[in-house]
């Protein structure tokens, strides 16, 4: 099916898609305070990520997909982005996160807004028009590439609402005197008239400040058991 054809279905089923994203890392290994640090950087880098945008009119879920490759036959640390399903309701501004952390949890939120600045600049994607929108504040920078012709204010791990579906985006972030990027890329658009979005429903529903809390805790009790193996070792 070529480009144009795609378009016009687009044009007539474009509330119900599906858009496979691909992501990299790209961190500063520069700024790597030791070898652990700079072979996490490496192998980050090197590491490709893949996720689905799944759209059904006003709500959407993105969730990454485990791909298995050759890179993978030795497992090595890296720094991945979002893990799981994360749902996303423009009506009712609702965020719900799956994590599955010392049990099951769906982390409730509401849509982050951000300022979105509309550039002068176009360009092109997949056979599709694009425009650039920018953001920027102390700590973090996003760089987005949005469809007019597909009205869908949906994007990668949550990021949205522009007038038009966000088929590239980069966000710009820094820490250890770095400037870190990570880019997410569609890397196909498909209709399926008959996907409907099943809002996650599986765990016990707890807000992010919560969930920070349980991780908070469960950190300090293993930094508890570490320290009294060494006090054990000493005595």
């Amino acid at each position: 099916m070529n480009t144009l054809l795609i378009a016009t279905n687009l044009l007539f089923a474009q509330d119900k898609i599906i858009v496979e994203y691909s992501y990299r890392n790209s961190f500063d290994i520069s700024t790597a305070i030791d070898d652990h640090s700079l072979n996490l950087y490496k192998n980050s880098n090197e590491k490709i990520h893949y996720y689905t945008l799944t759209i059904d009119n006003n709500e959407a879920i993105f969730e990454d997909i485990q791909r298995l490759d050759n890179s993978q036959e030795e497992e090595k640390p890296v720094i991945s982005g979002p893990i799981g399903k994360s749902y996303i309701n423009l009506i009712t501004r609702e965020k719900l996160y799956e994590v599955d952390y010392l049990g099951k949890y769906i982390i409730k939120d509401s849509i982050d807004v951000v300022e979105w600045k509309i550039t002068r600049e176009r360009g092109t994607h997949l056979g599709y028009e694009t425009k650039k929108a920018t953001y920027k504040n102390e700590n973090l920078e996003y760089e987005a590439w949005f469809v007019p012709n597909l009205p869908l204010k949906f994007g990668p791990s949550g990021y949205g609402e522009l007038p038009g579906l966000i088929v590239k985006f980069t966000q710009y972030f820094h820490f250890n005197k770095g400037r870190h990027k990570r880019t997410y890329i569609a890397d196909k658009i498909s209709i399926d008239p008959k996907l409907k979005i099943i809002k996650p429903s599986k765990g016990k529903v707890i807000s992010q400040k919560e969930f920070n809390t349980i991780v908070a805790a469960h950190s300090k009790k293993q930094e508890d058991i570490e320290n009294n193996k060494v006090n054990t070792k000493i005595d």
